[in-house]
């Protein structure tokens, strides 16, 4: 999420929820109190959770949280107060678990008085949780302890039992009426589930068909139009519409989420809505939704769609640096068609019959780039023309060599390989569709011929120009008499701006030789990588050579050959398997099963887990909980060692446990806790035995303040104020002036100033009335006489945002006044004496003599007289009226 807080430890972060609930609620002969616990209780409509509600509406952690809440209602932090032996602690916890533990104003329709609330959630014992209003808008009667009843939500309806949310506490639900399973909410809150005994059904059981024929609660956004994904149909998406009434005349943002995992934008953006595609292709069972989200927008109102669910269907990889992906193993990425007419140049070329090529394309996966054009031969005439009713197409090309299939790029059909001809070089650098500051290319090819062959690219050198642009190729060394000494060597070519030697461009490059019995007629997996300094090739997932790619300390973007009045002069395209190098075609004889381009340079496990992917064969799919993969998290898997978790799926890494937690078996997606009370020596640990020191938090050995979270680290802790408090952690004060009334302030305005209600100590200043907000800063009042509040408001006003008085204005204001009275006089005949009650400005300042720079309070003085005229014209009136009144009263008894 976007929205976050001044609060380091309340910042909302992405959550992916697994809610167990009964279809079939059965109400507790005993109800379980949850006043008592803290965690998830239950799930808003939103997909928000409820935490438990607090002990009163008078907890003092309670109160603490309450300045942390969003104007929902939500906050991602939790906070609760322990007292042992007369010393009470507060302690946080869930920190980034966005929640509510009040209701949510931004999901109950108050409001609508006349019907019944909407419903707000659903509790963990399967029963629904809704607004205040009961049916009719009426305050709902006869609820009981744990705030439900038996009734109708819509007029004609069955009634059922429900929960209704209150104002008062405990807010949400006070008990669960209905049973709880202990093995399913074990994961969900192991606070609660330590609590849950058998259930003992009660003797009479409300009937809860009246809920599921009510509106369904999960609300709008809704899928308007799903296209049906089918396996290796790449074709296949699900648009989905969303609209987002929260922020009418905004930008809103559609994003898709796969499995939980955290969403990437897709779609556009637009104006009050987002309409948007995805395109879904997954390895396995997949669990899509959109959800709408605008800048800053708080976590409550992100709005989410039903979950979709897509099956049987191959995996795209929408890696966030993927430029370009094109998978030639699968035959169903071969899309539309290729036509030209024959040529009639006289004397160079008559080609007797026209050019027509289908499928002719390559899709790319990325959606990024672009898609692939089979390019037919510059001249079909001779040797090289095609029969019109055998023209080629990309199955034509399309075979399988030693277990793995792919495309056969040679002299027969494909001579020229692939361009990207949907877009120039040009073009691709002024959308951003081309790596500019790191680069990885990766390829899987078979060299089954030839002396030299480009596997991607695009690079321009001539006469007097040094060249710009970068390809991934190799050159082979057959001149020795045996074959066991002929060599294939891997070159990757490039330019930076490091490399530019006076606007004429220049090439760095890098290559590594291997024996050709090695890589010949052979898969082989061969990248290349730039990260802004250094050019690397890896051959089978091993690096071979690295060289600096240029003679800098750092070379700065790659530069590509565009089009300009002195050397390129016209347009190039991107060309995979044939790039043209020195006016000469160089081309990759051989197969091509799979070619990726990124816009960073990945790292050597990576690359080592890609070209483990040929044994699986170039399968993609997300590893399991308590594994990683090294590539984006995918398949080939390494099982986490033990002391290290993977809680999520298509992790790149494992996490190493925590001090107070250890992993006794490899594989783990969850590390165990210590013992209460023991604590491990360092993270990582790998087996119960390492849990030997006191948890110096739980055992109370610290001497963190009372205002203070102790946080156990290795051997150790660390003591961290509490929001609204400023220290070292051993010594924690109240914050003056941050908008949080804690502990130590009877007020909180906001500001460090005196004289506005709330001194500069937080103390609440005589004549004044502080009234705590929640979410916000104290209001206070003015109870003096209206001159005095006057002057009290416009000196609030002076200090704060005036910028032509000085910072000590109030407190010079009662010499200043004073020592001008006379001008002041002079020259306005309705200034007001100093001595006139109310206006005697030694309120503001201390009794002592201070030098006042006229020039700066003359604006000051004359306002401030003006609001006393102001005040004294009112004044008058009503005396006046006063007045007039007394005569008629006097008149009339006579």
């Amino acid at each position: 999420f976007a929205w976050s807080t001044p609060n380091p430890l309340n910042v909302a972060r992405h959550q992916a929820w697994s809610f167990p609930l009964p279809l079939k609620p059965m109400l507790s002969f005993v109800p379980l109190s949850v006043t008592h616990i803290d965690g998830i209780i239950g799930l808003a409509r939103n997909g928000v959770p409820f935490f438990a509600p607090p002990h009163s509406a008078q907890d003092e952690a309670f109160l603490l949280e309450l300045k942390e809440m969003d104007a929902c209602g939500g906050l991602a932090l939790s906070i609760r107060q322990k007292c042992e032996g007369g010393t009470c602690l507060f302690e946080t916890s869930h920190h980034g678990q966005y929640h509510y533990r009040v209701l949510p104003t931004c999901l109950d329709s108050t409001n609508q008085s006349h019907r019944h609330s909407a419903v707000v959630g659903m509790m963990l014992d399967g029963i629904a949780l809704y607004g205040v209003r009961d049916i009719g808008g009426s305050m709902p009667a006869n609820l009981d302890a744990c705030g439900g009843h038996v009734g109708v939500v819509e007029s004609g309806g069955r009634p059922f039992y429900h929960y209704h949310a209150s104002s008062q506490h405990p807010f949400t639900i006070g008990c669960f009426s209905g049973c709880l399973d202990l093995q399913t909410l074990q994961p969900v809150n192991p606070e609660l589930a330590a609590v849950i005994e058998s259930c003992a059904p009660a003797e009479k059981q409300p009937n809860f068909e009246g809920f599921r024929s009510a509106d369904p609660w999960v609300s709008e956004p809704v899928v308007s139009e799903t296209g049906l994904l089918l396996s290796g149909n790449y074709e296949g998406s699900v648009s989905i519409v969303v609209t987002c009434p929260i922020y009418p005349g905004g930008l809103s943002f559609l994003r898709f989420s796969t499995n939980g995992q955290d969403p990437t934008v897709g779609g556009a953006e637009g104006e009050g809505f987002a309409l948007g595609t995805i395109r879904i292709i997954v390895s396995e069972m997949a669990a899509v939704r959109a959800r709408c989200e605008a800048p800053n927008m708080e976590p409550s109102s992100v709005l989410n769609t039903n979950q979709i669910t897509v099956a049987s269907v191959a995996y795209n990889p929408h890696w966030a640096a993927t430029m370009g992906f094109w998978n030639l193993t699968d035959n169903t990425t071969f899309v539309g068609s290729f036509a030209e007419p024959r040529s009639y140049i006289q004397g160079g070329c008559p080609e007797v019959h026209g050019t027509q090529i289908s499928p002719a394309y390559v899709r790319d996966l990325s959606s990024s780039m672009g898609q692939l054009l089979m390019v037919p031969p510059d001249c079909k005439a001779g040797v090289e023309e095609w029969d019109v009713a055998q023209q080629p197409s990309m199955f034509s090309i399309h075979g399988e060599h030693r277990g793995i299939k792919g495309v056969l790029l040679d002299d027969s059909i494909a001579i020229n390989g692939f361009q990207l001809r949907g877009a120039s070089v040009q073009q691709l650098v002024d959308t951003h569709k081309l790596p500019s500051e790191q680069l990885t290319v990766e390829v899987w090819a078979a060299l089954m011929a030839g002396s030299e062959g480009a596997f991607a690219g695009v690079i321009f050198r001539a006469s007097g120009f040094l060249g710009r642009g970068w390809y991934l190729g190799w050159e082979s060394d057959t001149s020795a008499s045996h074959p066991s000494q002929h060599t294939v060597t891997f070159v990757l070519t490039l330019s930076t701006e490091g490399t530019d030697t006076f606007g004429r461009g220049g090439l760095g490059s890098v290559r590594a030789t291997f024996s050709r019995l090695e890589v010949g007629q052979r898969w082989v997996h061969v990248a290349g990588t730039y990260d802004g300094r250094d050019l690397s090739v890896y051959v089978n997932g091993t690096l071979a050579a690295t060289e600096r790619a240029c003679k800098r300390a750092f070379c700065g973007r790659i530069t590509y050959p565009v089009r300009d009045s002195s050397y390129v002069l016209n347009d190039l395209y991107f060309g995979i398997g044939a790039v043209v190098l020195d006016g000469r075609q160089v081309r990759h004889q051989g197969y091509v099963a799979l070619l990726r381009i990124l816009g960073m340079a990945i790292g050597p496990s990576e690359i080592r887990a890609a070209a483990e992917r040929l044994n699986l064969p170039l399968a993609l799919a997300w590893c399991p909980l308590g594994t990683y993969g090294p590539y984006d998290g995918l398949r080939p898997c390494i099982p986490c060692q033990a002391g290290y978790q993977a809680p999520l799926q298509g992790q790149t890494h494992c996490e190493p446990c925590p001090a107070g937690y250890y992993a006794d078996t490899p594989g783990s997606d969850n590390c165990k806790q210590c013992p209460d009370g023991l604590l491990t020596v360092r993270e990582g640990s790998a087996n119960m035995s390492a849990c030997t020191g006191p948890d110096l938090c739980k055992s109370a050995l610290h001497n963190c303040d009372t205002f203070a979270v102790c946080e156990s680290t290795e051997g150790s802790f660390e003591c961290l104020c509490l929001p609204g408090f400023i220290g070292d952690g051993l010594d924690c004060a109240a914050t003056c002036g941050d908008g949080l009334r804690v502990y130590g302030d009877h007020c909180d305005d906001g500001n460090a100033l005196s004289s506005d209600g709330c001194s500069s100590s937080c103390t609440i200043e005589e004549g004044f009335s502080c009234e705590a907000r929640a979410y916000l800063p104290d209001e206070c009042t003015c109870e003096l006489g209206a001159a005095q509040c006057c002057v009290r408001r416009y000196g609030k006003c002076i200090l704060a945002n005036d910028k032509s008085c000085t910072a000590d204005c109030l407190t010079n204001l009662t010499l200043c006044q004073r020592a001008a009275h006379e001008e002041t006089s002079a020259s306005s005949s309705s200034a007001v004496p100093p001595n006139h009650s109310g206006y005697d400005l030694d309120l503001w300042a201390e009794a002592e003599p201070l030098q006042c720079n006229r020039t700066l309070m003359k604006r000051c003085r004359d306002k401030l007289v003006g609001c006393q005229n102001t005040v004294l014209q009112q004044e008058h009136i009503e005396q006046s009226r006063f007045a007039a009144a007394a005569g008629v009263e006097g008149g009339s008894g006579m």
